[in-house]
C-alpha cells in the first residue's frame, strides 16, 4: 500500500510542476523517498521511466494548450523544450505526428469541417 500512495503522490507532484525543470531527486524528496528506491518503485508500478512519464504528461498537456489557441513555440517553451525543433521532434516520436497538424485539425473542427476525418 505505502507503493500506491507513493507513486499517486508523485504524480499528483508531477501533474502540478509539468512547467518546472523537473528532476527526478526532486520528485523522490518530495515523496520522501531515496531517489534509486522511488525510481525502481515507479518503473515497476508505471512501466516507464520517471522522465518519460514527464515527458509524456508535458506532450500531453502541451496538445491541450495548441488545442486551445496557443501557439506550438509558446506550449513548446511554457513545457520545458528549449528549441521549437526538440519539440517537435518529441512529440513526433510521441504521437507519430507534428504538432502544426493539431492546429489544422482545430481550424477545420472550428469551420464545421470535418468530412476530411
Amino acid at each position: 500500500m505505502k507503493t500506491k500512495k507513493m507513486i499517486y503522490d508523485s504524480l499528483q507532484y508531477i501533474d502540478e510542476h509539468l512547467e518546472e525543470n523537473l528532476t527526478v531527486s526532486e520528485i523522490s524528496s518530495a515523496v520522501g523517498y531515496s531517489e534509486s528506491h522511488f525510481s525502481r518503485c515507479f518503473h515497476q508500478e508505471m512501466k516507464v521511466s520517471v522522465m518519460d512519464y514527464v515527458n509524456k504528461r508535458r506532450l500531453i498537456k502541451s496538445s491541450a494548450a495548441i488545442l486551445n489557441g496557443g501557439k506550438i513555440i509558446d506550449a513548446a517553451l511554457q513545457f520545458g523544450w528549449q528549441t521549437h525543433s526538440g519539440f517537435t521532434k518529441s512529440f513526433k516520436n510521441e504521437f507519430g505526428f507534428y504538432p502544426a497538424l493539431l492546429k489544422g485539425i482545430k481550424m477545420q473542427i472550428k469551420n464545421g469541417d470535418v468530412s476530411s476525418f
